[in-house]
Order: C-alpha cells, then structure tokens, then sequence
C-alpha cells in the first residue's frame, strides 16, 4: 500500500465533529506525537528562555528575596538599594533585547509553522518528522512574515479605533454626569459600560487569537498569500453558523491555557519559595507556552479541518493523498 493509499485510509474518519469530540482528538494526538509537537518549538524556545534567565536574574533574586522577608516579617521589611536596583533590570533593554526580537518576530513564527505542517500530517494518518516539517515550513518563511506585518498593522489602526470609540463614550459619560450632577444613575452606568467593556474586549481577543491562527494555518498549508490568508481566516471563522463554535473553541482554549498557567505558576512558585531558587519559577513559566502552544495550534488545525469540511465540501481524502506527496499544495477556498 502507498503512503497516499494508507493516508486516505486514516482520513476516513476526518468528519465533522462536535466540539467535544474536536477537543478529545486533539487531546489523542497531543499526547501520541508529544515528543515531536515539543521539540519544533524547544528548539527556539529554549535558547529563548535561556537569554530571558540570565537577562532577569538579579531582579527574580531580589523579588524573591523580598518575598520570603515579607512572609517572615510582614510590613517590616523595606528593599535595600541594591535590590531596588536589581528590581529596575526587570524591564531594562540590553544587548540581548534584539537578539531576543528577532527570536520571537522571526524564528518563533517559523516554529510555529513547523508545528502545523507536523500537526496536519498526523491529523491526516501520514508520517511526520522534525526535518520534514521544518523543511515545509521554511518554504513559507517569508509569507508567514509579510502576514505577521499585515496583522500588525491592522491591529494597530483597530486598537486606535477602539481608543476613539472609549474617549467618545467617557466623553458622552462625562457630560451626562455633569448634567445630572453625578446621580447614581451614572455611576450604575458607568460600571455597567465598564463591564460590558471588559467582557467584548476579552471575546474580542480569543476570537482575534483564533482568527490569526487560522490565517497562519491557510498561509502554511494552502500556500495563498498573505491577504488571502487573512480574508479566509475571517470568512471561516464567523461563517453562517459557525461563528457559535468559533466562540465555543475560542474559550475552551482561552480555560485550557489558563489551567495550564495556573499549575505552572503555582508549582514554579512553591518550588522557588521552598528551594530559595527563582530560576524554577522562570523555568516553571516558561515551560508553561512550551506545553500549551502545539496543544492550541493541534486544536485549531483540527477545527480548521471541521469547518472547511462543513462549509466549503473539503475533500480529506484527497487532501491526504496532496499531503502523502511533500510537492502538493493543499487546495484553498474558492475566492
């Protein structure tokens, strides 16, 4: 049997999925390929952690240091002027700032991109190697960078946009409160709008989060240019009857990563209290993106795959067969 034959052979259960059993096949083959989905991003991530250390050293050994005197002697105890000064490197640039930039802004991102390539091999029942994904997804390098750029941007003009869409509001607010002269009415809808605020800006960012992904995912996988990429990735994500699920999937992740971060800082922090060690609290968080990040792209490649076999008549079988040949490119959307 050819590896195209054995590989349609496995796509066979590549149906839709509700979102239960979406997050269990995740878990399945998180756990399965464990060792490989770690080693695509350990190795730009460990370097990574290893200059972030070194660079916070002397501030994580003066916190905590005045962390365990205050648990000794609580409200007595003032920092020294060394400790102060060791705090103050905290957020210093150094000469591994740039270094550190061009990790996150060029290496990282191709990492992430071997992970997906790895990711959809399993998915579809094919073989999947570290060479061979990085090699597949140094074929996109520079796409994956031009759509970095183009979110940034677009990013940025949204974030202004909102800036002005608050001020107007606090300004509307303000006039209301001078009319009435600062009646409850207006404090009661101020905290409303306030919390009405916190919680379109927190949906707001776990539905972005899975938008970007799946552009990352279409420019790694379907070879399309970066606006293309980024006008799929909307069209997909809040399509008819979709954009429930894009919610759902969007907070599942968003309580998953939290679970994950609460264990690591909890653990890193014991182990720094009681070991008089603040390297482990660093180590302790920093494996926390380790351990979380394939977890959430091997998620989001699987949805990737629900909705397009829900909404655009996906053919997996004949995707399994491009994927079996390291030449194909997977088919996109029509425009």
């Amino acid at each position: 049997m050819s590896p195209a034959q054995a590989a349609a052979g496995s796509s066979s259960d590549l149906r839709p999925l509700p979102l239960g059993e979406l997050l269990d096949r995740a878990f399945h083959l998180y756990f399965k390929h464990f060792a490989l989905f770690i080693a695509l991003l350990a190795v730009v991530l460990v370097p990574y952690t290893i200059m972030g250390y070194f660079q916070s050293k002397d501030a994580l050994d003066a916190m905590l240091s005045l962390f365990t005197q205050t648990m000794h002697a609580p409200g007595t105890t003032q920092p020294s002027q060394a400790e102060l000064e060791k705090l103050s490197r905290l957020n210093g640039l150094n000469g591994w700032f740039g270094v550190q930039m061009a990790i996150v802004f060029l290496l990282l991102p191709l990492a992430n991109a071997a992970v997906v390539v790895a990711v959809s091999r399993t998915y579809l029942g094919l073989n999947a190697s570290f060479a061979a994904s990085y090699r597949a997804a140094t074929q996109r390098w520079f796409p994956i960078l031009l759509l970095i750029v183009l979110w940034v941007v677009i990013a940025g003009l949204a974030f202004a946009g909102l800036l002005v869409l608050v001020f107007i509001a606090a300004a509307i607010m303000g006039v209301l409160a001078t009319a009435l002269h600062g009646s409850t009415f207006i404090a009661i809808l101020t905290a409303i709008f306030l919390i009405v605020l916190t919680l379109a800006m927190i949906a707001l960012a776990v539905m972005l989060y899975l938008t970007v992904a799946f552009s990352f995912v279409a420019i790694v996988l379907e070879r399309v240019d970066p606006v293309r990429a980024f006008t799929s990735a909307f069209k997909r994500v809040f399509a008819p009857r979709q954009t429930g699920r894009s919610v759902l999937l969007a907070l599942s992740l968003f309580a998953i990563q939290l679970g994950f971060t609460f264990m690591g800082y909890a653990v890193g922090g014991l182990l720094a209290y009681f070991l008089k060690s603040a390297a482990l609290y660093f180590v302790a968080a920093s494996l926390i993106q380790l351990l979380y990040a394939p977890f959430a792209l091997l998620a989001i490649a699987v949805f990737y795959y629900d909705v397009r076999i829900r909404h655009e008549g996906f053919d997996l079988q004949m995707l399994a067969e491009q994927m079996a040949n390291p030449a194909a490119t997977l088919p996109s959307a029509p425009a």
